[in-house]
């Protein structure tokens, strides 16, 4: 999205760049509780249950962080940017 003011009495404007964003940090965290919960709660998941299936458990909790980490860096991706012109 582009955004455009000019001042006609100063003569300057400024363009602001925004990237189009389908989702906000909000919805990306619910989507990461989400997806956590759906992990952890999965019936055959519970790693407490069922021996040595323990194991597997920072190996999930390691690869919900990385996701976390990618939607996080894609969200800091984002941001706009300003050009002023005079």
């Amino acid at each position: 999205m582009v955004l455009t003011d000019i001042d006609d009495e100063t003569q300057t404007g400024v363009i602001v760049l925004r990237p189009n964003n389908s989702w906000g940090w909000r919805a990306n965290v619910v989507f990461l509780f989400g997806l956590h919960g759906c992990i952890a709660d999965h019936p055959e998941n519970r790693f407490s249950n069922r021996g040595r299936a323990w194991v597997v458990l920072p190996f999930s909790l390691l690869e919900i962080s990385v996701v976390g980490y990618c939607l996080y860096y894609c969200v800091r991706q984002c941001s706009p940017e300003v050009i002023t012109v005079s």
